[in-house]
């Protein structure tokens, strides 16, 4: 994303901000590049990393036995090492949408309901007074260990987004690359990234 940045003597430069998204998911660098972003080759570059979608993160990671989930151990391996590597050493923000929303819930001390029914589809998510339509997939739902003033949920209660303002992370479930620029569930997660970079 291209920001104006402040210099000493008031003069200001365009910055450009590089994404580095994980296992290269198309739809997800589309969407940044159409919102000026650069798409960095890899994560030492990046100013931001965005965990992307998949398979349900492993319940033994948050203590749970599985019940419902279907894991991929060397997915939770990859996106867990990013997010400690990006957080711990990089010290960049981390984002991500779906199964990367859950991994940072993990991350961060939460757990999670491992079946929700009938959840699917398009609902409401108010967010900063406003309304935006959103859309969601998911079948499992994130419990975050968080303040619930940093937790934004559907009109039936399912967690959708969560903010950790400390660690410079944000988790969404519902899916803004799936839509275009003029879409609110778009704008909505571009407004709500601009809480943690």
């Amino acid at each position: 994303m291209a920001r104006l940045k402040s210099l000493k003597n008031k003069e200001r430069i365009i910055v450009t901000q590089k994404v580095y998204v994980e296992a290269n998911d198309s739809l997800i660098k589309q969407m940044f590049q159409s919102a000026g972003w650069v798409i960095a080759n890899n994560l030492f570059e990046a100013d931001l990393l965005c965990l992307e979608g998949g398979a349900d993160v492993t319940p033994s990671l948050y203590g749970h036995e599985n019940t419902h989930s279907h894991n991929n151990p060397n997915k939770d391996d990859h996106s867990f090492g990013l997010a400690s590597y990006a957080h711990y050493h990089l010290g960049i923000p981390v984002v991500g949408i779906c199964r990367g929303s859950q991994v940072i819930n993990v991350f961060n001390g939460g757990t999670m309901k491992q079946h929700i029914s009938g959840h699917g589809g398009s609902h409401d998510l108010v967010y900063e007074g406003e309304t935006y339509r959103v859309t969601s997939t998911h079948h499992q739902e994130s419990v975050p260990n968080l303040d619930e003033r940093f937790v934004w949920r559907a009109p039936d209660g399912v967690c959708e987004a969560a903010l950790y303002t400390d660690k410079k992370m944000l988790g969404v479930q519902f899916h803004p690359e799936y839509v275009g620029p003029n879409d609110s569930c778009y704008k909505l997660f571009f407004k709500m990234l601009d809480n943690i970079l």
